[in-house]
């Protein structure tokens, strides 16, 4: 699923870098919040999964809630059409059939220094886990 979303927002053409968090080093993630020659950039890791009580009373039966994040790291100035950009790049991705389209579920600012905003953008996907 990540996978998946990282080519789609590797075709954002003013997006220097897509990266998997996992692909990093740590310093490297901390050099991205500074570095304005490597904006803007996108890094992706996967948020919370959240599971609804069960359904049934003969077996297990949930729904589950799965967030992807992405940090977006850009230049204040271009963070309004960016995030857009990202989100409708995102938006309504289907990783299995059995997943609701993904979902932009809210966006926070993480951090800025100076010109730089570090935006965190979290997308969820709904889909049914059972024993049977």
């Amino acid at each position: 699923m990540i996978s998946d979303i990282q080519s789609r927002l590797e075709e954002i053409e003013d997006l220097k870098s897509v990266q998997l968090a996992d692909d990093l080093e740590e310093n490297l993630i901390q050099e991205l919040s500074l570095d304005n020659t490597k904006m803007p950039a996108a890094l992706l890791y996967f948020g919370a999964t959240k599971h609804q009580p069960n359904e049934t009373k003969m077996y297990v039966r949930q729904q589950t809630l799965k967030s992807v994040v992405v940090l977006l790291y850009c230049p204040v100035a271009d963070l309004d059409a960016l995030e857009d950009a990202v989100v409708r790049t995102v938006l309504g991705y289907c990783h299995t059939p059995g997943h609701t389209g993904m979902e932009a579920a809210g966006a926070v600012t993480a951090l800025v220094v100076g010109p730089v905003c570090i935006r965190r953008i979290e997308f969820t996907t709904r889909y049914l886990i059972s024993q049977q």
